[in-house]
């Protein structure tokens, strides 16, 4: 018999079970009713290679088993299981006599076959196929995010307990402040200055130590954001404008306190995707600053982006900026997360309001990018954790690579060069 010739049969047998079943589930369940009725007419599973009219004589198989919860849902009610009691005696016969091991026969070992059954229908397997892709996605994400969630070395910590001991470094729950050395009596009434780093994806903070430490011996006070639990900056979990303002004035009091001097420049700058929550924190600061008046000096200076200012999807576009500022962008050759080009670089300057890209005496104009480049350093250079899988080789000790991200970055927020 031709296939033609049987499939408007079969199409019509099934829609006769169809609406048995659905006048079915109307009556005993009418919520059930309507999730059903949405969920199959939706239509996104689309099983090819099925014939129409056995795919949906097979997708009986999951309405029946809410049709059979719900019956035993109702066979168990009180209130209404004497008004059913004759429908569910012809549905499930049961004995007298054997009563009681009918009834658990009934209520758990068929729901359990009609559930594995019913996994078999091309309902069920195309809603696998839908959503596996996602599943097999966000697993690979949780399980990235646990294999690059490291600690840092066991040298930072040494180094850590070193600072505290002798006063340089300060540990408190939302950051970590690096003191520069103790100003001497001409120094005393000199200003100092202040960079507030965002630490990258999943890097803890404790990691740029080393890095923040040298930075600080060069007179700048450094201040590294602490992003657990999460670590991650980004929109809603990291820092934002008001919660920098904020630390701002607490950290403001402790420089006092404890350099005796006040802070000449504000400067932000971030590692990796620390960088980019930067840029929107710059942004956020140019909102807010055409909501209220405040001060101008609570504008940033200066941005430092370690590693970062390649990902075109998450540069923000900083050129209506009202005020001035310059922007230092330290690369590393052997890092393939960052790995600029001519026309990333083009890009990247294109979210600037840059007027020069250099500077020759000690008094930086205004609105520059400054490009410095590690020859043989990688991704993970910028701070001291273990090199991550998705980085690159690096080709110079780690140390090296501390001290001149440290050189460039004091270079640049002092206007003068450190050999």
């Amino acid at each position: 018999m031709d296939q033609q010739q049987v499939a408007p049969h079969c199409l019509d047998q099934t829609f006769r079970v169809q609406t048995f079943l659905s006048n079915l589930i109307r009556f005993l369940s009418p919520r059930a009713y309507i999730s059903i009725s949405k969920f199959a007419c939706s239509g996104p599973f689309g099983v090819k290679g099925v014939d129409d009219a056995l795919f949906q004589w097979l997708t009986v198989l999951p309405i029946f088993i809410i049709l059979f919860r719900n019956s035993c849902d109702i066979r168990k009610d009180p209130q209404i299981s004497s008004s059913t009691s004759a429908y569910h005696h012809d549905i499930f016969p049961i004995d007298s006599t054997r009563k009681g091991k009918h009834e658990l026969i009934t209520s758990c070992l068929l729901p359990n076959i009609m559930r594995a059954i019913s996994l078999t229908s091309p309902l069920i397997i195309g809603l696998i196929q839908d959503t596996a892709p996602t599943l097999i996605s966000f697993f690979k994400r949780c399980f990235t995010f646990i294999t690059l969630r490291t600690a840092p070395l066991p040298s930072v910590q040494k180094l850590i307990s070193s600072l505290m001991n002798n006063g340089r470094m300060q540990k408190y729950p939302r950051y970590d402040i690096y003191f520069p050395p103790h100003p001497s009596q001409e120094e005393v009434n000199s200003a100092t200055d202040v960079l507030i780093l965002i630490p990258g994806l999943l890097v803890p903070h404790e990691a740029y130590a080393p890095t923040a430490h040298q930075i600080s011996n060069h007179g700048i006070t450094v201040v590294v954001i602490s992003l657990e639990p999460f670590r991650m900056p980004i929109s809603g979990i990291g820092p934002n404008y008001p919660y920098i303002q904020k630390m701002k004035k607490e950290v403001s009091k402790k420089i006092l306190k404890y350099c005796g001097t006040p802070i000449r420049s504000w400067n932000l700058g971030g590692h990796s995707a620390g960088g980019y929550a930067a840029m929107r924190i710059l942004l956020d600061c140019v909102r807010k600053k055409n909501k209220k008046k405040n001060k101008e000096n609570d504008y940033f200076q200066n941005l430092i982006l370690w590693g970062a200012g390649t990902m075109s999807d998450l540069l923000v576009d900083l050129t209506l900026v009202p005020f001035s500022f310059s922007t230092l962008v330290i690369e590393a050759s052997e890092d393939p997360l960052a790995k600029f080009t001519k026309d990333s670089r083009a890009f990247l300057r294109s979210k600037f309001p840059i007027m020069s890209s250099s500077y020759n005496d000690t008094n930086q104009p205004p609105n520059i990018m400054i490009h410095e480049l590690i020859r043989g350093g990688n991704h993970g250079g910028f701070a001291h954790y273990p090199d991550s899988p998705l980085d690159g080789t690096r080709r110079i000790p780690l140390s090296d690579q501390n001290k001149l991200v440290a050189k460039f970055t004091a270079n640049f927020l002092q206007r003068q060069k450190f050999i």
